[in-house]
């Protein structure tokens, strides 16, 4: 028998005894109808209903749109009504199976029904801190304020945390095993060593939801391992091998495995422990690395001395808002498209006039009044026109070759679960861009066209065009000489092999192609290491494929496209959902490592015990919660 527990207020719902509220956020937020809303009964509340338009609302029990004044309709009938005590029924099963779990973490065995639910108790007000990233020692601090309207009492933090920290890191990992266990997967790694060498992995998998029976990715965060020293590659492999054991995930269903350039020697490990899973090193991690090369001898210079003041003087960003009409944002050394967004927003900003003097003389200006011995030196070195054109040259420079190498970063993970097909078409872009660039009888090529752009409204005055456009060249140079060397080792160039060929499961793509073109890539999947009778399979069915996607045109879901059709067209099915765990991107995996910075100090990290840091991280990640688990 479950007993709820009556929680403080702090961890209440506000809405217990009250009316459902109404939530008008985006498209994604549930909006829960009550006589407020839409003027419906009682019976017709806590239907779940989100907003898809200006009048338009979407029940996703009954996976159909209605309009606001239907929608009081709609929900006394019959079969919403059947579908809606099915969905209720189902998260019930899930809610006394999560209880279930916790209880037997916590071995209730012998005590008492009040024992039971004031160990609950104490289960979720620990969870909560770990995920929110507030010390457990805390509580101490707060106990009067926690256990005031309550009948629970709590023990003192060091017995809290010796207590459940342990048994909540193993509640978690249980968690994440009944997500990922069982089914096809691939794991995204990296370790930080600006962490102090900290290991995180991710494993992305498939899962059909209840409701629309469609296909959609989940990451899950299943290892955060903190090294006490650099490791080898025999260590990074035996932990990468350790932490998707303990979540009882198996060598035969790892699909794919992305890593970052610095893991490459571990990635030749780990291939001798799991012969057919296919490794590769991250596309966008390439791609961030690329844009971090473009840079100038003059952008260098002055943004460094541009971000320092910024970033220690107040005035200044008061300053800045005042003129852009936005809060000030930095970057650090990171992450190169970080510094890309300060750049857009200075040149939209200070450039529209085509002369970075506008921006120089105001920063000299705001700067004379708000930080004096900063900015001396800034507005000394660009009292010359040349150097205040050089500048601009490179920025512009900078933000043109940006746009085309951000498509292929971390930004590429918003297609979601069909990014792997769209991905070819984004990668040539950044090869023909760059051909285009070193061909100097091409001249419609992004450096020539933006840079004539700018000598034609006379704002290069003081060299003639070639001069600006071969130092706008001398520019881009390094990045593309970083793109050409590294995308064609053997590594990327399977990586992109596998774009290739995922390109040809788009409908409007293989609609287009004759039976030998797409059976002859149909057959390169055997390098990506699927089994030969999937690829036989997919060779059987290409003529039936081009016949059904004929005239079909742009599919965006191309997964689920597929999965509808997966009794025509099984091994297409099969091998679209295979390609879909091999992304680009490990946007996860970096958050991972913010969600870390910003719950735990550096000294922090190495100090606290392992089992306390991962629980707290995956309890976050992984969107876990606690309180509604338990009661």
């Amino acid at each position: 028998m479950c007993v709820p527990l009556p929680l403080p207020p702090q961890l209440r719902d506000p809405s217990v005894g009250k009316k459902p509220r109404t939530f008008t956020g985006n498209s994604s937020s549930w909006r829960c109808l009550t006589e407020e809303s839409l003027n419906l009964d009682s019976a017709t509340e806590n239907n779940r209903l989100r907003s898809v338009g200006p009048t338009t609302l979407h029940c996703d029990d009954c996976n159909k749109n209605v309009s606001m004044e239907t929608a009081k309709v709609h929900c006394a009938g019959k079969k919403h009504r059947m579908r809606k005590c099915a969905r209720q029924g189902r998260e019930q099963t899930k809610r006394e199976g999560k209880q279930s779990s916790i209880r037997k973490t916590l071995k209730t065995d012998g005590k008492s029904e009040f024992e039971v639910a004031q160990d609950g108790y104490r289960f979720a007000i620990v969870a909560s801190c770990l995920k929110a990233g507030v010390p457990v020692s805390a509580i101490d601090i707060v106990r009067p304020a926690i256990e005031k309207g309550s009948r629970f009492t709590l023990t003192s933090s060091p017995n809290l945390r010796r207590e459940f920290v342990p048994a909540i890191h193993k509640w978690e990992m249980g968690n994440v095993a009944d997500v990922v266990g069982g089914r096809p997967f691939a794991w995204f790694h990296d370790a930080a060593t600006r962490m102090k060498e900290c290991l995180a992995i991710v494993v992305r998998v498939l899962e059909r939801s209840e409701v629309t029976g469609k296909l959609a990715y989940k990451q899950v965060l299943v290892r955060l391992k903190m090294l006490p020293k650099s490791s080898t590659a025999d260590t990074l492999a035996g932990d990468q091998a350790a932490g998707l054991a303990a979540v009882g995930l198996r060598m035969e269903d790892a699909v794919y495995a992305n890593g970052c350039s610095t893991n490459v020697a571990a990635i030749e490990v780990m291939e001798h422990m799991f012969t057919d899973t296919f490794f590769a090193l991250c596309m966008a991690h390439l791609g961030a690395n690329t844009g971090s090369k473009l840079a100038g001898t003059e952008i260098d210079k002055f943004f460094k001395d541009f971000v320092g003041i910024m970033n220690h003087s107040t005035a200044m960003k008061a300053d800045w808002k005042r003129i852009t009409g936005q809060p000030w944002v930095g970057y650090g050394g990171v992450r190169w498209f970080n510094r890309h967004d300060v750049l857009v927003n200075v040149l939209c900003t200070f450039g529209r006039e085509g002369t970075m003097q506008i921006m120089l003389t105001v920063l000299g200006a705001a700067g004379t009044a708000s930080a004096p011995g900063r900015n001396l030196r800034t507005q000394g070195d660009y009292s010359t026109a040349t150097r205040t054109e050089q500048l601009h040259v490179e920025l512009v420079t900078s933000i043109a070759m940006g746009e085309i190498l951000k498509e292929i970063t971390y930004f590429a993970e918003a297609d979601q679960l069909n990014t792997s097909f769209g991905m070819h078409t984004k990668v040539l872009k950044v090869d023909r861009a760059f051909s285009a660039v070193r061909d100097a009888t091409i001249a419609t090529d992004l450096i020539t066209t933006k840079i004539t752009a700018l000598h034609a409204a006379g704002h290069l005055q003081t060299h003639d065009l070639q001069h600006w456009i071969d130092h706008a060249m001398l520019t881009a140079e390094p990045a593309m000489a970083h793109w050409t060397t590294k995308s064609n080792t053997a590594r990327h160039g399977q990586q992109r092999k596998s774009y290739k060929v995922a390109n040809c499961f788009r409908p409007d793509v293989c609609g287009t192609r004759t039976v030998q073109d797409l059976k002859a890539h149909y057959k390169e999947l055997r390098g990506l290491k699927f089994p030969d009778a999937l690829v036989d399979g997919l060779v059987g069915e290409a003529e039936a494929a081009i016949e059904e996607c004929n005239g079909v045109g742009e599919i965006i879901d191309v997964v689920n496209f597929w999965d509808a059709r997966r009794e025509s067209f099984p091994h297409h099915a099969a091998a679209t959902q295979r390609l879909a765990l091999m992304q680009p991107s490990e946007a996860s995996v970096e958050r991972v490592f913010s969600r870390l910075k910003s719950h735990f100090s550096t000294d922090q990290m190495v100090t606290i015990l392992n089992d306390y840091v991962e629980a707290a991280i995956m309890l976050d990640h992984n969107c876990r919660d606690v309180v509604a688990a338990w009661c």
